[in-house]
């Protein structure tokens, strides 16, 4: 597949909202949380976040309108994305996006790990006030996000990883009382905007997931690695409740020969096809130091499987 068949292909983000809203979509939308710079410059000459996030005014936009090309380019409906100019959005493209981590994530940052862990053990009123306060501040600036910048976007998401390959981060009853009740918070708010929810959370959720559904509202998930479970588990416990975004786990799009690629890819759509909301990619994203090879092999894959 070659990279940028701009006239060949037609972006559409209502596919998008439909997966998101747990619809099956024949043609399977490609999603990315992120794409590292070192990528598109290997790909396309490019280096367009650099340009958005320390460039002069000019250069942002000029960034901006590089970036939306590059997705554009690849075969995504949509660009994952913060900031935007919004006279540079392709016709057909929306955003997805947010205002940046999830609760527990800047809680985590804030105070650190180890120390949060300490603050759980020494001090549990401190303890629970911090994801109180830290959930009622991204409220207030996922309220004001939302009343400014609805409209560039067609799903909406925040990353908050809950977990590692063999447990949660902190306690599920922690999570479910100090965490979720901010996440239910923002998602009304995101659905009284008419949006989607996307949550993006790495870890092993299993004992806590289905809880979390019932307890957020969320209407999609992504993440997932083989070490934890295959996609299609993912797939197969939820699909019938919240669309699933993900696929390839992103060490296989780094290790594995284009013939492996291939195979993984195809078996995993054949698995996952029909059940509910599809949308395909890595379980995780494409930083700099994953395999150009490897990842402009997984969406050509997913995009001649759709007939492209």
């Amino acid at each position: 597949m070659d990279y940028l068949k701009k006239e060949a292909f037609a972006p559409d983000f209502r596919n998008i909202v439909k997966t998101a809203n747990n619809q099956w979509v024949d043609r399977i939308p490609l999603y990315e949380h992120g794409i590292g710079d070192g990528i598109m410059q290997e790909i396309a000459g490019i280096r367009p976040q650099e340009k958005m996030w320390r460039g002069s005014l000019k250069e942002q936009e000029e960034g901006c309108r590089e970036f939306w090309e590059f997705w554009r380019g690849m075969g995504y409906d949509t660009a994952s994305m913060m900031e935007l100019f919004e006279k540079t959005r392709p016709q057909g493209m929306k955003a997805i996006g947010g205002v940046g981590n999830g609760i527990f994530e800047c809680v985590q940052d804030l105070v650190g790990y180890m120390d949060l862990c300490y603050i759980k053990a020494d001090d549990e009123e401190l303890y629970e006030d911090l994801f109180k306060k830290m959930g009622e501040i991204h409220f207030q600036i996922w309220n004001t996000f939302l009343e400014k910048y609805a409209d560039a976007f067609c799903l909406m998401r925040f990353g908050d990883d809950l977990g590692f390959n063999s447990s949660t981060l902190i306690s599920h009853e922690d999570i479910r009382n100090l965490v979720l009740p901010g996440y239910r918070r923002i998602v009304d708010r995101v659905h009284q905007a008419g949006k989607p929810f996307l949550l993006h959370s790495c870890g092993n959720l299993f004992e806590i997931f289905d809880e979390l559904i019932t307890a957020t509202g969320i209407d999609a998930k992504h993440s997932n690695e083989d070490q934890i479970g295959h996609f299609s588990l993912w797939v197969e416990r939820y699909g019938d409740r919240i669309a699933n975004f993900g696929g390839i786990d992103t060490d296989v799009v780094c290790r594995a020969s284009k013939e492996e690629i291939r195979d993984y890819v195809l078996d995993c759509l054949e698995k996952v096809k029909g059940h509910g909301g599809i949308a395909f990619g890595s379980g995780n994203s494409i930083p700099d130091y994953v395999s150009v090879d490897g990842y402009m092999t997984m969406v050509g894959t997913v995009r001649t499987w759709r007939g492209e």
